[in-house]
This record gives C-alpha cells, structure tokens and sequence, in this order.
C-alpha cells in the first residue's frame, strides 16, 4: 500500500511540471531532478503509477493520455491546485485498485450525524489513517471540527461521492447519504426560488406568482415555476430545474422524465447547476444556467459527455 504520508498535492504538482519541461523522460534523470527541492521520489511516482497515469516501460517514464491532458493545463495555469486537485479526486474514486480501496475503506469510517458525514476516531485510528486522512484534508474533501474533535466529509463531495463508492458503505450509510444529499438538494431548490424572486424584483405583479413546484409535485420533471418577460410586455414561463452539482466537473443526474420535460418545453426549460460548497452554502457566482438543455446538454456530445449508470430492461414476449 502507499504511504499516504510520503504523498503531497505539492511533489504531485512538482513532479507534473518537471513532466512538463523534460524531453528526456528517463528515471535517472527525472529522480535526479526531482529530488532537488521535493522528497520521496519513488513514492510518488509508484503513486501515479497505480492510478494508471504513467506507465514504466525499461526505465522510462511513458505519460498516459489522461494525464497529458492535465499537464497541458498545468502549463498554461501559474496556480494550478484547484485543476490538480480536482484530477486526483477524479482519478483515486474512479481508477479501480488498491488507492480506491484504501480511500474507500477509510471514508466508509464516516456516518450521519445532525448535518454532516462525520467521524469520531480514536487515538489508535487517528494514527492507523493519518496519511489518507491528511492527503483527502488538502484535497478539500475533509475538514476537521476542533471544537467537536471530529471530520467531516465536504458537502461538495456529497452530491458525487455515494455513486462513486456502492458496495464499500453499509445498505444503511447509502440510505443515511442519500438523505444528506436530498437535503442538500433542496436546499439549494430554495436558495434557486430566492434568487428568482430577486431577479424578477422589479415585476411584483409577477414575483409573487414564482412556484416551488418540486414540493407540490415531484413528478412534473422541474422544480421551480419562474417567468421572463416576452418582447411584448407578456410574460412566459421559465420551469427550472436545480442540481446541486461539484464545481470541479458538474456532475449531475437527469432522469428520463425531466429530459423529456425538457425536449417538449425547449427554451422554455433551464437547469440550474449550483455548485455547492458546504455547510449548506453554494456558488451562486459560478451557477451554470442551460437554457433548452435538450439541445445545449443531451444533444451537445461535445461539451457535455453522458454515462450510463444504470439501466432498465424487459423481457420480449414476442420471442
């Protein structure tokens, strides 16, 4: 297993760069180099080696294609922490191996208390997790509650996390995370019917008729009837869709009623991604508003790309 404490988000970043600069791609010389100004070499790189980004192939270093693509970024950003960390959070929770498993096992330690995914460790388990917990700590997935003695799980790492684990968490923690994020989620419907009050501020006559729909009807496929105003001084409708989504992709799930919703009411659709940040706060700076989503997400392969998650089937009587 790694030593997560031989591992920082500053050699990853160090390393990435020396990638980034270097033609000769031998270990040697990367060692040699590396080992300038960052410690523990051979961790480091045995840690992108199991996250299936490098390859050794007779002592070269050989860059698989979806880290190329990061250190494309990384050449371009004079700050790149966020777009790294958002990387390795990516690639630990989707790369199967032994870094999800320990990741997993670690996080499946964490169960709902009042708010949050918490957990309590004692002294034996404060030392036996250190490095992971440290490591997920400044990738932003954790925080520490001094007051309590305890950590907890990012809000934003919430909306994604429980997908990305099935079967490292008890059929009850699923249960008890799904409600953390349905409650996540309507928070943020409610922060979305504020906002849309504010923006129709200056028309009274038509704010107060703003519906929060998705707690009168959770099968309309929207969850906030809003309006703007036409070229003629008539109003038209707006049904917004909300997803509490991670800023670090946007990540979100569209059920098939609510495509279709969308497909019948084009431009007269929206989703709402609203990134959230914890403690039940969210983004609202960097809100992603998608009119006809129909056209501008199902349809656009390009910039949005669809995964199949799950699937339904029934049987063919005519055979």
């Amino acid at each position: 297993m790694i030593d997560f404490n031989k591992i920082s988000v500053n050699q990853l970043i160090f390393i990435s760069r020396i990638f980034v600069e270097s033609s000769l791609m031998q270990q040697e010389f990367m060692a040699a180099k590396y080992s300038r100004a960052m410690p523990n070499y051979e961790t480091t790189i045995e840690f992108l080696n199991k996250l299936k980004l490098i390859k050794i192939h007779k002592d070269t270093i050989v860059i698989e294609p979806r880290y190329k693509k990061l250190l494309r970024e990384i050449q371009q950003l004079d700050q790149p922490v966020d777009v790294v960390n958002q990387f390795l959070i990516k690639h630990i929770f989707n790369t199967p191996g032994e870094i999800r498993e320990y990741a997993n096992q670690f996080l499946s330690k964490f169960s709902l208390g009042d708010e949050y995914m918490e957990y309590k460790p004692t002294l034996k388990q404060k030392l036996q997790y250190s490095g992971i917990r440290n490591f997920l700590m400044e990738l932003h997935l954790l925080d520490y509650d001094s007051t309590n003695e305890k950590y907890v799980i990012q809000d934003h790492f919430i909306v994604t996390y429980p997908e990305l684990s099935e079967g490292h968490f008890s059929e009850s923690s699923l249960r008890k995370m799904k409600s953390l994020k349905e409650k996540i989620g309507r928070a943020a419907e409610k922060l979305i019917l504020e906002y849309e009050k504010d923006r129709l501020s200056k028309l009274p006559q038509i704010k107060d008729k703003i519906e929060h729909i998705a707690i009168k009807d959770a099968s309309a496929g929207y969850d906030i009837k809003s309006f703007d105003s036409g070229e003629e001084g008539e109003f038209l409708p707006r049904l917004i869709e909300v997803k509490a989504v991670s800023s670090w992709n946007y990540h979100f799930y569209w059920t098939k009623n609510e495509i279709e919703t969308s497909r019948l009411n084009g431009k007269y659709y929206y989703l709402y991604l609203l990134p959230v940040c914890t403690g039940n706060e969210f983004d609202l700076k960097n809100m992603k508003k998608i009119s006809d989503p129909f056209t501008n997400i199902y349809k656009n392969r390009k910039l949005w790309t669809p995964t199949i998650e799950t699937m339904s089937y029934s049987l063919n009587n005519d055979t």
